[in-house]
């Protein structure tokens, strides 16, 4: 009987020696210890270990830009503090809201960056940009030109070679953003068209006239129908904050 007892308790210290010693499923760092010396271990406490390789950005997307935003598109990633951009891929676009109470819902979507840098650490926050249309050596002008938007089309007032004069020109309108609206169709380039002037105030009632007969912007073909946040080649985009999640993920 005795032999048995030692045997077994042989066989529950080999168990709890092997308990003891923790291996990773994956290479990588350790990120996080949620452990502490005498403290009981549950399903909700472990270690943390933090791969190579590419990295997930969760960000999420109006409502108003869902049917612009899709798998396969180009996306610009900067992390916090850096000012270079480093380039991603929409990977998923969940169906379901990130809040059932928000007013305005928004839906998480998911960006790979496939070689992160070290600022894109798992938890980090990063400024994402994504590029929903593109548009190079497209005609564009500024948008405060255009009036009554809709369904592709808008109209815009040209200047007549009085200078002071105007005329109401119907346009077709492509990609938009950045401030800029590509022109498909109703403009040539070297037309000069009326701006909107911020500073000026709006026409009452009883006031008729145009606000902002601001001058004679022009017309022009440049490197995208939209500038600015939608990346390469002008396009036009739509982004917001992100967090990123790198690596293989947890063990313990």
């Amino acid at each position: 009987m005795a032999i048995l007892q030692d045997q077994a308790a042989v066989t529950q210290a080999r168990s709890d020696l092997a308990g003891a010693t923790l291996k990773a499923p994956i290479a990588g760092t350790v990120g996080r210890i949620d452990l502490s010396v005498g403290q009981a271990s549950t399903a909700s406490t472990g270690i943390v270990v933090v791969g190579s390789g590419a990295a997930d950005v969760t960000v999420d997307v109006p409502l108003a830009d869902m049917g612009l935003v899709h798998s396969g598109l180009a996306a610009d990633v900067t992390p916090a503090g850096d000012v270079s951009a480093v380039p991603g891929t929409v990977d998923s676009v969940t169906l379901l809201p990130a809040s059932s109470t928000a007013t305005t819902p928004a839906y998480p979507a998911t960006v790979v960056v496939p070689n992160p840098t070290r600022s894109m650490a798992s938890g980090s926050v990063v400024s994402v940009a994504i590029t929903v249309a593109q548009a190079p050596d497209a005609d564009r002008v500024p948008v405060s030109a255009l009036s009554g938007v809709q369904s592709g089309s808008a109209v815009v007032q040209v200047l007549s070679g009085t200078a002071t004069g105007t005329a109401s020109r119907a346009v077709t309108v492509g990609a938009v953003g950045g401030g800029f609206a590509q022109v498909l169709s109703g403009l040539q380039p070297g037309d000069r068209v009326v701006l909107a002037d911020a500073s000026a105030a709006l026409p009452s009632n009883q006031t008729t006239g145009l606000r902002g007969l601001g001058g004679g912007g022009f017309a022009g073909r440049g490197g995208g129908a939209a500038g600015g946040t939608g990346g390469a080649g002008g396009g036009t985009g739509t982004g917001g904050a992100g967090r990123a999640a790198t690596g293989g993920g947890a063990g313990g």
